[in-house]
């Protein structure tokens, strides 16, 4: 089970920082038998994160590299063309705390340290000898393209074996010459997939969380929308007319890389669309977008066996939903925002439009919306992430793993 890293205040451990390393330099520590020494060491890209799983000859705790016994067990980064600064991440002593964290240090060529902050990452170790760290490029200052990276141990006392009698420090490191590469991309979602039931109006009712749709768009509301969701950091679903995509291509891929998802609301809002035009609709997404979905609204809720049968061979579950908000009948700001307040609760599909029509009382009621449900500490996600489906990420950045 992967733990949550929490913010919060930590001894680090002292870190010796070697200079740049030359393609083809040796490690400048001795190599000898210890808990430290690297059996292996792998890094890949899975979708968004980077995965680093590292494994030592022996058995080691947090607890155990610390300052006082002169241990540390670091992973470093170089950019092929950015080759200014190296990133460093090594574990972290944290004591009083079972929790294995991880700290990142920003290292000038001169070995100055520019910065150095705790690591939000996921970690498990599978075994009292190995270690996995998930976490985001970003979020570690590693940028897209080829960055050269190795990982390095140290470590001292009575375990640094079969050392001559002068060496006081044993160390390792992984590749013993040179470096590993990586190609950091950009993630990319290509797809979703799902699983359960053909038919869904609502989620779990057991968790506090929330999926936002939005139908008939994309529109001229739909940027103020857009930037209502950004201010509340609340991601939504857009259920997308594809007669209505044409030319707005660059919409489409912002619904994606600001998190969104796009569902598909057939392409010209027909009761009862054949499978040819679901298939066709998706296959419009995915040219403009890169992306093709999973979910599939019918248009005035009508539905079928056939039309069910029809979403499922183009891939997609149905999506309807258990709060309608009544902006489609433009009763006013007030009375939209009220009726959703009223009847959401912990799983609800909450169905608002985007398009179709003039929505500027949609937008307004949005904006209390956002507030009110964050009040009562409700989360926004997609319908996917509400009903436990999984993205599919560009082959690219998916390990073969």
């Amino acid at each position: 089970m992967w733990l949550a890293i929490s913010v919060g205040a930590a001894i680090l451990f002292a870190v010796v920082f070697a200079p740049y390393p030359n393609r083809s330099s040796k490690t400048p520590e001795v190599t000898r038998e210890g808990p430290l020494r690297i059996k292996s060491a792998r890094l890949v890209q899975s979708g968004p994160e980077l995965v680093l799983k590292i494994k030592t000859n022996g058995n080691w705790q947090p607890s155990q590299i610390s300052r006082s016994s002169n241990r540390y067990l670091c992973t470093r980064f170089l950019h092929e063309k950015k080759q200014k600064e190296l990133v460093q991440i090594c574990v972290e002593d944290r004591r009083r705390s079972d929790k294995v964290t991880l700290r990142l240090t920003g290292i000038k060529k001169n070995g100055d340290i520019i910065s150095s902050r705790r690591l939000k990452a996921s970690i498990k170790r599978p075994s009292a000898s190995s270690i996995s760290a998930s976490f985001k490029p970003a979020q570690a200052d590693i940028t897209p393209g080829t960055s050269r990276w190795w990982v390095v141990t140290r470590w001292s006392g009575k375990k640094c074996k079969n050392a001559p009698s002068f060496i006081k420090v044993c160390g390792d490191r992984f590749p013993e010459t040179g470096t590993a590469r990586i190609n950091v991309r950009k993630a990319k979602k290509v797809s979703c997939k799902w699983s359960g039931e053909l038919l869904y109006l609502n989620g779990p009712r057991n968790v506090k969380q929330v999926a936002l749709t939005f139908d008939d768009g994309p529109s001229i509301y739909t940027q103020q929308i857009l930037r209502l969701l950004s201010k509340y950091k609340a991601k939504a679903t857009f259920f997308v007319w594809g007669v209505r995509t044409n030319g707005r291509e660059s919409v489409l891929r912002q619904f994606l890389e600001r998190g969104h998802e796009i569902g598909n609301h057939s392409w010209n809002h027909h009761q009862l669309p054949k499978y040819k035009e679901l298939s066709v609709t998706n296959k419009n997404f995915r040219r403009m977008s890169g992306f093709k979905p999973c979910l599939f609204r019918p248009p005035y809720r009508v539905y079928d066996r056939k039309l069910l049968a029809a979403a499922k061979r183009a891939g997609m579950q149905t999506i309807l939903w258990d709060v309608d908000s009544q902006d489609w009948q433009r009763p006013g700001a007030k009375s939209i925002a009220n009726t959703v307040l009223k009847d959401t609760q912990a799983g609800s599909i909450i169905l608002m439009h985007d398009g179709g029509g003039p929505r500027n009382q949609t937008v307004t009621a949005l904006k209390r919306i956002l507030k009110q449900l964050r009040a009562r500490d409700y989360r926004f996600v997609t319908v996917s992430e509400l009903l436990g489906n999984s993205v599919v990420w560009d082959p690219r950045t998916r390990p073969g793993i």
